[in-house]
């Protein structure tokens, strides 16, 4: 169970890269949770960091680096404060491991993140049995929604 006024990261899908847009379920999880909160990430090229932007309402999106729709800018939110994070993928596998797009972005913010947090992927496909070369650094999903099933990890 998620606090009152649960923070939750989600993102904006990448146009053209296949990834699940979040518009929908974002709406339904404001329906469900009174005060949600969202952040989306923002990322810098150099030195290869991702921060929460808080949604203040009147947030302004701009293109970020390989062609991420970012906030153009505002208030951090503290990984630790995070109740949940919604992470976009190309793959995962029925260990819960996710292949994204291999810049380590998202397992070297959910590092930052309480360990205890739902991690929940969102996928067009069923999962792979195994997905190869996964790392040590690599922090499966909790979850990973797929139009036909959830499963938990």
């Amino acid at each position: 169970a998620w606090p009152d006024s649960p923070l939750i990261m989600s993102y904006r899908a990448i146009p053209g890269k296949g990834e699940v847009p979040m518009d929908v379920f974002e709406e339904w999880l404001g329906e469900e949770h009174n005060g949600l909160r969202l952040a989306y990430p923002m990322v810098t090229e150099a030195p290869g960091i991702m921060e929460a932007i808080l949604d203040d309402g009147d947030t302004q999106w701009e293109q970020g680096p390989y062609g991420l729709v970012q906030p153009a800018r505002g208030n951090h939110a503290d990984p630790h404060d995070i109740d949940a994070v919604l992470v976009p993928l190309l793959a995962f596998d029925l260990q819960g491991h996710r292949l994204g797009y291999g810049k380590g972005y998202y397992d070297r913010f959910l590092a930052r993140c309480r360990p205890s947090i739902p991690r929940v992927g969102f996928s067009w496909f069923p999962p792979l049995e195994r997905l190869p070369d996964v790392g040590g650094y690599d922090i499966p999903l909790s979850h990973c929604v797929t139009p036909d099933r959830l499963y938990v990890f």
